[in-house]
C-alpha cells in the first residue's frame, strides 16, 4: 500500500522510476490474482523433464588412491 500511495513530490527522476516500476508490477501481480488459477501448461517435449539416469549409464568410479 505504501508504494501505490507514495508522494514522490520532489523526488528525482530515478526514484520516480523505481516507484512507477513497482506500481506496474503490483498492478500486474493483482490483475493475475483477480483472473484467477491458470491451468497448468502440458510440457513439450523440450520442456518435459530428462529421464533419470540408470545405474548402467553411469560411468563406474575409479579409484585413484591405489
Amino acid at each position: 500500500e505504501a508504494i501505490m500511495n507514495k508522494d514522490l513530490t520532489g523526488a528525482d527522476d530515478d526514484v520516480k522510476k523505481y516507484y512507477t516500476l513497482q506500481r506496474k508490477r503490483i498492478l500486474a501481480w493483482l490483475e493475475q490474482e483477480l483472473a484467477g488459477p491458470t491451468p497448468t501448461p502440458t510440457p513439450t517435449p523440450a520442456q518435459a523433464p530428462a529421464p533419470a539416469l540408470s545405474s548402467a549409464s553411469v560411468p563406474a568410479t575409479i579409484d585413484l588412491a591405489e
